[in-house]
């Protein structure tokens, strides 16, 4: 808090007299009163005790915390039973790890006024710190209680039951994210004026989280009725991507693009909307746009090139490099050049101008996207060989090391492309990626329960690692093994990362293992949509269209599956599966190959 600008302390003596009026001598008085701006009960605070808060709240704007715990002070000896001056020290105290101290505050606040909001909030907050949730809670919903009025108390009793949501315990959790939920209902009926928008997005975004997306895009909307914010446009973009309202979306992408003055991740969500949706005009113009925003910067220029390879706007993505190449040479630009001119069809200058750059100090990234095309063309031994330099020219690399194993998969050689992974973890044991990659490589070759037994190493260190979770729960789905442990790690995946195509499509999965094939077909329809570049998502839905007997429908998105693969041995299951669905053969059990889908994009998407 920081007080107005004032000329002298005579000055801010004058305003406090002015405001207050002279103090009693004695007697628990009491009146409404603005501090800090807002509507306090509270006794009268005496001109000299409201002289050293104001001086309190200068040395906090100096970020002085001993000179505004010591104004504090002197303030209390003139006004012991203010309940907001020991809420204020408290606070202070806090800031400066005495929380024993701030409790005694605390609790000096409260003897003066019972139920004084900001003393249980911030009570509520010191349990937490010191991990004590249950006197939390106590706290919180005794301040909801007394001052049903007083908005921080619900948001952070919503925080704290949204915390609990996501443990291991299923009922709990369950319990836990319906109680959240009903605080903030309570809140958006009780609480008056713009602080109830903060209720709609939170209560929106846990909503989202528990995939109901009816609920989540309504109070997106209620959110919306105040001053437009970044977060809830794109959150609310994404609801109505996956439901299937592309126009509406795409208003959305466009206004929070405007609003964020061409935000680099904004733009990339509208692009790929557009892209999708066949407006290659918009996305084209949409780019020119961002190429003027970049003002010939390097960097930036190749962020758009990027963008625009993306979006399949190859020789678009290659003019620009090329032009911005004659203003100024970065490698950066060098390894997009050559990755543009190899999507442009001109291979062999592509796969030379990558390879130019291997002996450089950006070896390691051109042997990354080299060995990713040569891939593409079934080069596997060749990727292979680019890797191994790789890791040998520019030493430790994670990511190496990963893409390493998964072209030793690739090219027939499961073991080795487990043990590369191994060997790097031994060197490594606290590395989080080389874990999952291990985990990773193990479920290519077929060992899916040590696979397994890697992420419950991962999960005992990491209890809320999402995409652990979500290999965890995928991985026993797709085997119809423990489905309720399964579904409990997914829905676990899905609350801290909420919206995830990848995880979406594990929950439908998980439903169609079930027998559960119309809900199944509702969560990957959306997460066909959220990811529609997946083949593997694809491929999963054209599966549960075909229980459905909607055999023209599979067909369709088995074609989509087959056109959107990048994995040679990927695209020969799919055709293979194409043309069994194209001659009518009955469905057996689907099956996804090794790697596809808790593997290579999972380790990606960390």
């Amino acid at each position: 808090m920081h007080a107005p600008p004032t000329p002298n302390r005579q000055a801010l003596l004058a305003l406090a007299l002015l405001g207050l009026g002279a103090c009693p001598s004695g007697g628990p008085q009491t009146t409404v009163r603005l501090v800090d701006g807002r509507p306090q009960e509270t006794r009268y605070v005496s001109a000299a005790a409201y002289e050293h808060y104001v001086q309190a709240q200068v040395a906090l704007g100096r970020g002085r915390l001993q000179a505004a715990m010591d104004e504090l002070r002197e303030a209390l000896i003139l006004d012991p039973d203010s309940p907001h001056l020991h809420t204020e020290l408290a606070t202070v105290l806090t800031q400066l790890g005495k929380l024993r101290d701030a409790h005694a505050e605390l609790g000096e606040a409260l003897r003066s006024r019972a139920d004084y909001p900001d003393a249980l909030v911030l009570q509520g907050q010191l349990f937490r710190l010191e991990h004590r949730p249950d006197d939390a809670e106590r706290s919180f919903r005794r301040c909801v209680r007394a001052n049903p009025g007083h908005a921080p108390a619900y948001l952070q009793l919503a925080t704290l039951l949204e915390k609990a949501a996501e443990g291991p315990d299923r009922a709990r959790a369950e319990a836990s994210a319906r109680q959240a939920a009903e605080v903030l209902r309570q809140m958006i009926q009780r609480v008056k004026g713009e602080v109830r928008l903060e209720g709609h997005r939170r209560l929106a975004l846990l909503c989202l989280r528990q995939v109901d997306y009816s609920c989540a895009a309504k109070h997106f909307e209620e959110a919306l009725h105040g001053e437009p914010d970044l977060d809830t446009l794109l959150k609310l973009a994404h609801v109505y991507r996956a439901v299937g309202r592309f126009p509406v979306a795409i208003r959305l992408l466009r206004e929070a693009f405007d609003r964020s003055g061409g935000n680099h991740q904004v733009a990339a969500a509208l692009l790929d909307l557009l892209h999708h949706q066949g407006t290659r005009q918009q996305a084209v113009d949409l780019l020119g746009v961002l190429e003027t925003a970049a003002e010939e910067v390097p960097e930036r220029t190749r962020q758009v090139a990027e963008l625009a390879l993306g979006v399949g706007e190859h020789a678009w993505a290659l003019n620009l490099v090329e032009r911005q190449l004659r203003v100024g040479d970065t490698t950066g630009l060098q390894i997009t050049r050559g990755v543009a001119l190899w999507r442009a069809g001109r291979v062999q200058e592509g796969q030379a101008a990558l390879e130019g750059l291997l002996d450089g100090p950006a070896g390691a990234a051109a042997a990354r996207r080299l060995s990713l095309l040569l891939g593409e063309r079934g080069q596997h031994a060749r990727a292979v060989a680019i890797l191994r330099q790789a890791l040998t020219r520019h030493g430790h690399d994670v990511q190496l090391v990963l893409d390493l194993s998964r072209a030793l998969y690739h090219q027939g050689k499961g073991p080795a492309s487990v043990q590369v992974v191994r060997t790097a973890l031994l060197g490594h044991p606290d590395d989080r990626m080389l874990r999952f990659g291990l985990a990773a490589a193990l479920e290519r070759t077929g060992a899916w329960r040590e696979a397994l037994g890697q992420i419950e190493k991962m999960l005992e260190r990491h209890p809320n690692d999402g995409p652990a979770l979500n290999f965890l729960g995928y991985t026993l789905a797709d085997r119809g093994q423990q489905l309720e442990r399964a579904e409990h790690a997914i829905r676990r995946a899905l609350f801290l990362h909420p919206g995830e195509g990848y995880i979406m499509d594990s929950l439908g999965w998980l439903c169609f293992r079930r027998g559960e094939r119309g809900r199944a077909a509702t969560l990957l329809e959306m997460a066909v949509r959220l990811a529609p570049d997946e083949a593997e998502i694809i491929a999963h839905l054209a599966e549960v269209q075909v229980t459905l007997r909607r055999v023209p429908r599979a067909v369709q998105l088995m074609r989509q599956a087959v056109a959107a693969s990048d994995d040679p041995r990927l695209t020969a299951r799919l055709t293979r599966r194409l043309r069994e669905l194209e001659r009518g053969v009955a469905p057996g059990r689907p099956k996804t190959p090794h790697g596809a889908r808790t593997g290579a994009r999972d380790t990606d998407n960390r």
